[in-house]
């Protein structure tokens, strides 16, 4: 399982066990973006997490009277199953599971739907049209998804803006250490770690490539912290961005992204506002 304890864990900011690095979570931008798409739903009833991201475990339990959240990762429902306030606990129900079996686990649709780079774990074009399908399938009439998603963006140029960029931006003042270290992960490795025929960043080929920068003295220890705040040692599916809305639209989704501003990383991972088509 590659999401074990030690890449949860990399996420927890050790000053304070209960908040988690900017980026690989989503920031309060990010968290208020997610509020405005869920805000336009026509129902407070019935809301649905897919994964155990705290802040939108708290995001829904203050919306919506009845929540459900969904994980089949045992190590991140322990570890994650206590960081909902005492108000909210009584709304919210876990479950340990595959998110391609809620069909069969639910029998009444959402009023919303979320979940935090989940399909980024979805290893495959035809597995990302399937959980599509079953999220379509669950919501109700006038329900929403709404979901931040990794995208190759537009446009992107991996001479212009790739590592030895980011490193320069970084040095210079002018990215923070979130900025720099998820993108170093994300797409820093784009020519070397990434197949644009399959889609898939392998995550151990990156921090491998990571450990030779360091030895050979291209980055710095203070840099190597900051991306390692962000360690994953499995594989991501990182469709690009006209790939990804074009699976939205096929499976029966309208979409808008709600735009966020200031964060480097705003622009390759975008919150994706969804909704049935009319």
């Amino acid at each position: 399982m590659s999401w074990d304890r030690k890449a949860l864990l990399a996420r927890i900011n050790e000053s304070d066990r209960r908040t988690r690095f900017s980026a690989g979570s989503p920031n309060q931008e990010e968290v208020e973006a997610y509020r405005r798409g869920l805000l336009s739903c026509s129902s407070r009833e019935s809301a649905l997490v897919l994964g155990m991201t705290p802040e939108l475990r708290v995001l829904v339990a203050d919306i919506f009277n009845n929540t459900f959240a969904v994980d089949n990762n045992p190590d991140s429902v322990d570890i994650y199953r206590d960081w909902l306030p005492e108000k909210y606990r009584e709304k919210e129900s876990l479950v340990l599971d595959n998110w391609f079996h809620l069909r069969d686990r639910f029998e009444e649709p959402f009023s919303a739907i979320v979940g935090d780079g989940v399909f980024g774990n979805i290893l495959g074009r035809e597995l990302h049209y399937s959980l599509l399908s079953v999220i379509h399938g669950l919501l109700s009439e006038g329900g929403v998804f709404v979901t931040r998603k990794v995208v190759i963006p537009r446009h992107f140029d991996p001479e212009k803006e790739g590592l030895d960029a980011k490193i320069m931006a970084f040095r210079n003042g002018d990215i923070g250490s979130d900025e720099f270290g998820f993108f170093t992960r994300m797409l820093g490795f784009y020519s070397d770690c990434y197949s644009r025929e399959s889609c898939i960043l392998d995550n151990r080929k990156v921090f491998g490539r990571v450990e030779q920068l360091l030895h050979e003295g291209e980055i710095t220890s203070q840099e190597l912290d900051s991306i390692n705040r962000y360690y994953f040692s499995g594989e991501n599916c990182v469709v690009p961005e006209d790939v990804w809305e074009n699976m939205l639209r096929e499976t029966g989704f309208e979409f808008e992204v709600i735009p966020c501003f200031g964060k480097d990383w705003y622009r390759y991972y975008k919150v994706y506002h969804c909704w049935h088509k009319q």
